[in-house]
């Protein structure tokens, strides 16, 4: 549980910010949703909310003068995350590719409170990781409550499910964690139908038999899109609901094949990119 502050009920926008101080929330590629403020300090002519270790983020007195700051409560997950160091991947771009996962992590809504590195040439076939760095990862989850565990790289089905037997967590790969990131992020009928159709997608080797139900009673990371009900998800009903979704899919992309060609010459620009690393920030004007 940890402690924020949000104006009028409302979250803190970047739009309200001056120019000076967007540039410095650019700068650091700070995610406005994910400030965690313990302190005000209110003496100097901008106030400085601590983000963490080393990040403050800025914001001008103005902006948040004469206004009423509601306490909220804001619930993040418990977060392990687990990654291998081997010829392909140093220690240093292991870390470099554990701390962009961080950064998914709390964009889903999830807090990390260990992070467990292990060198070997390959991964172990079983458990991804060996049986003494098990132990250890299992012994930090048990003792802190951890209730997700996020390995650095994609996880056979056989894999996830030895190391769901063993930790007795909510087991994700990179690949879900990012597919469900898509999840909430997804606002039109297209994309949201894209998301669904690539989870389900991802979902259907990983049931354990032909007529082996999934129950989807836990909500939270890796829990969202198809997963927000208890849905019955043997290989059958999977592959009926690929099928029903491309279908589908197919029709939206006729629909918007006219629409293009009813508009003619227009060129149409498309830019792309993480959550919050700031593709609105172009098209603002300061």
């Amino acid at each position: 549980m940890k402690t924020a502050f949000r104006k009028n009920s409302k979250k803190l926008n970047i739009g309200t910010l001056q120019p000076m101080v967007k540039n410095k929330i650019r700068k650091k590629r700070i995610i406005l949703s994910k400030i965690l403020i313990n302190q005000m300090i209110y003496r100097y002519k901008y106030t400085f909310f601590p983000y963490r270790k080393n990040y403050f983020v800025i914001f001008a007195n103005e902006t948040i003068k004469h206004t009423m700051l509601e306490q909220i409560n804001l619930n993040y997950e418990k977060v392990v995350l687990v990654g291998i160091i081997n010829q392909m991947q140093d220690e240093e771009k292991s870390k470099e590719y554990l701390d962009e996962l961080e950064f998914l992590t709390y964009t889903a809504g999830g807090e990390v409170l260990q992070r467990f590195t292990q060198k070997l040439d390959v991964p172990n076939p079983k458990t991804f990781i060996g049986t003494g760095k098990m132990e250890e990862v299992q012994q930090f989850v048990e003792e802190n409550g951890v209730g997700t565990v996020i390995f650095d790289d994609e996880l056979s089905p056989a894999q996830q499910k030895n190391i769901e037997r063993i930790l007795k967590a909510k087991i994700l790969d990179r690949t879900g964690l990012i597919l469900d990131i898509f999840a909430q992020r997804a606002q039109t009928s297209y994309s949201r139908t894209q998301v669904e159709l690539a989870q389900y997608q991802y979902l259907l080797p990983r049931l354990t038999g032909l007529w082996t139900h999934l129950e989807r009673q836990r909500g939270g990371i890796g829990m969202r899109g198809p997963g927000e009900t208890e849905i019955e998800t043997d290989r059958r009903i999977v592959r009926d609901r690929i099928a029903l979704l491309k279908k589908k899919l197919a029709t939206i992309d006729r629909q918007m094949a006219v629409q293009r060609s009813n508009r003619g010459a227009m060129v149409r620009v498309a830019l792309i990119g993480y959550t919050n690393v700031g593709k609105i920030y172009p098209n603002e004007r300061d």
